[in-house]
């Protein structure tokens, strides 16, 4: 016989605990008892909506607080980068030539990295859900799938380069995350939970 981990939200896992020992059962041998159905019946033993395959596959375990954590960050982190491009006479949004910037510009931005510090603070699954949500938040629902779905075929890559990947958003990141955010509470994609706590206005 082998043994499983798998992540089940703490309030389902309590509900289901009570629920099931009120019948007399115990969660596990319940657990059995629905795949052994699932085997003999070659599928779900009763109609799964194509909602509940995406919820099924993510239950995001990073807190709202923390992604609102990196939102502030992001936001005071191109407040300062602005202002260092005033000081210097850079227009907004306009190129130019890297020759022709001061090497103390670059300097200072390579050592703002509280965003980066911030991020890489946080566990990899939360770090994983936090790039989950900002792909969420640009509306690229392929990439947001494929990012969960990695998990379950090739296990994680490298954290830290998952980390600047979020990091190196930072020009459009705040507005990724309030964006995935909302779309969460709207349950605009699947039926999600930011970490055990029902956030739906």
């Amino acid at each position: 016989m082998a043994n499983y981990t798998v992540r089940i939200d703490e309030k389902l896992r309590n509900e289901a605990t009570e629920l099931f020992e009120s019948m007399g059962f115990t969660l596990p041998s319940a657990i059995n008892a629905f795949l052994r159905r699932s085997v003999a019946e070659q599928g779900f033993p009763f109609q799964l909506k194509a909602i509940d395959r995406y919820a099924m596959q993510w239950q995001c375990t990073v807190e709202e607080d923390a992604v609102r954590k990196v939102m502030t960050i992001t936001a005071e982190k191109n407040h300062r980068k602005s202002e260092r491009r005033k000081k210097l006479g850079l227009a907004p949004g306009k190129a130019y030539c890297v020759a022709d910037i001061p090497e103390s510009y670059f300097i200072e931005c390579w050592k703002d990295d509280e965003l980066e510090r911030f991020i890489g603070s946080l566990p990899f699954d939360q770090v994983k859900d936090l790039q989950a949500i900002m792909y969420l938040g640009r509306g690229d629902y392929d990439t947001f799938n494929e990012a969960r779905g990695d998990l379950e075929r090739f296990g994680w890559g490298d954290k830290q380069v998952e980390v600047k990947q979020i990091a190196e958003k930072s020009p459009i990141l705040e507005t990724y995350l309030n964006n995935g955010l909302s779309r969460m509470r709207k349950r605009d994609w699947a039926s999600y939970s930011i970490a055990q706590e029902d956030v739906e206005q």
